[in-house]
């Protein structure tokens, strides 16, 4: 059944692929399970490249060892790779600059809100130990 490939497919992308660094997007696996043209061809050529630059970078034999791992990649990251893979490679690098300045623009706005709250905690701890002082009754007599 397709839904079985397909499920195949996302094992494979999760406990093989993504150990080696990259992954089958899910069009590419959409094509493939349901047997589009060239699809197969296509897919297991990015593989066999994928392989062969992760190899040459593990400076290792090819060899195949299977690890049971409950680590899952985030869905976040999994659609932010498949975004990715759908621009063209000149506008990848834009899009990404574009996601660090929002965060870099996000921690900032996070700063200055912690700074804000580390002064109010300031001045309720010494409202606080103010409060806590015991009151001196000498200059009432």
């Amino acid at each position: 059944s397709i839904e079985f490939k397909t499920n195949n497919w996302n094992m494979l992308n999760d406990k093989i692929f993504r150990k080696m660094g990259f992954f089958i997007s899910k069009k590419d696996v959409d094509d493939v399970v349901n047997c589009a043209p060239n699809a197969i061809e296509r897919v297991l050529l990015q593989i066999k490249k994928k392989t062969e630059t992760y190899l040459a970078q593990q400076r290792v034999k090819p060899t195949v060892t299977y690890e049971d791992e409950s680590i899952k990649i985030p869905q976040a990251k999994l659609d932010l790779l498949e975004k990715l893979q759908a621009l063209p490679p000149d506008q990848q690098m834009f899009y990404l600059a574009d996601l660090i300045i929002g965060k870099d623009d996000q921690i900032k706005l996070l700063k200055e809100e912690l700074k804000e709250k580390d002064a109010k905690i300031h001045e309720l701890e010494l409202e606080v130990k103010a409060k806590d002082k015991p009151v001196s009754y000498t200059h009432l007599r």
